[in-house]
């Protein structure tokens, strides 16, 4: 990969994490937020596991940790109120 593609690629992706950003602000002044859920264990109440990774392939990983979101979770601000449940992948 040349150096200017790499830029290019670096712009992108500056480009799309400030569209999300300006997305979930936008949400927030809705009282809508993202649910937290890297690093956490899995709750049933805020996420759903669609997989599992094996728990030796994150350093210091301990079971039923999310290490990735496949679809990002939302609840009031308010009332806490879960609108969609995180779908994650934990380790296992």
């Amino acid at each position: 990969m040349s150096a200017q593609q790499s830029n290019i690629g670096n712009e992108w992706v500056t480009q799309i994490s400030q569209s999300i950003e300006h997305y979930l602000q936008s949400l927030r002044e809705l009282d809508i937020e993202e649910i937290p859920v890297i690093g956490q264990l899995l709750d049933g109440k805020t996420m759903i596991s669609i997989g599992t990774m094996p728990i030796h392939s994150i350093p210091n990983g301990q079971k039923y940790e999310v290490c990735f979101v496949q679809e990002r979770g939302f609840r009031r601000i308010s009332t806490g109120n879960v609108l969609r449940e995180a779908k994650v992948i934990n380790l296992y």
